[in-house]
């Protein structure tokens, strides 16, 4: 399977589980713009175990597309899978995935809930594993993008 067919398949299953009212009251819940299937997080776990079993042995740059794919939707459901399988491979998280991260939080995160899964699994996976990357944060605090703003705080939590 390729990024492009998984990343569609994954499309078809949170369309498929999702519900109108979940999707509303994530949206009430979120008290801004998301965008949002309505699919209960026991559902979105399912799908990230069928993922990482899937993408554990592909190489990076695929695994990485299919990751830019999900972003691409622009979907709560879709940002939340690229969170919690990319956390599974944490212990590989270094300098590289720390640029590849915050070009995520530049692009495509735009919800509170993105950016904390961003910073305190993925980012701080990358300071802990390389603690010199912490220095990286300074500018942060001073971005236009407020959810880099909010990542340079959330990814110290941990």
């Amino acid at each position: 399977m390729t990024p492009a067919e998984l990343a569609a398949y994954l499309d078809g299953e949170l369309r498929a589980r999702g519900n109108e009212e979940m999707r509303l009251g994530q949206q009430r819940f979120f008290q801004h713009e998301v965008d949002t299937y309505g699919v209960p997080m026991r559902e979105v776990t399912a799908l990230v175990r069928e993922t990482y079993r899937v993408v554990k042995p592909w190489p990076l740059a695929a695994r990485n597309e299919l990751m830019k794919r999900l972003w691409e939707t622009k979907k709560l459901e879709s940002g939340a899978l690229v969170c919690h399988v990319y956390r599974r491979f944490s212990r590989q998280c270094t300098a590289c995935e720390f640029q590849l991260f915050t070009r995520w939080i530049d692009r495509y995160v735009r919800n509170w809930a993105h950016t904390d899964g961003v910073a305190s699994w993925l980012l701080a996976a990358c300071i802990a594993n390389e603690p010199e990357l912490r220095f990286e944060l300074r500018g942060w605090t001073e971005s236009d993008n407020r959810w880099k703003r909010r990542a340079s705080a959330v990814v110290l939590l941990q």
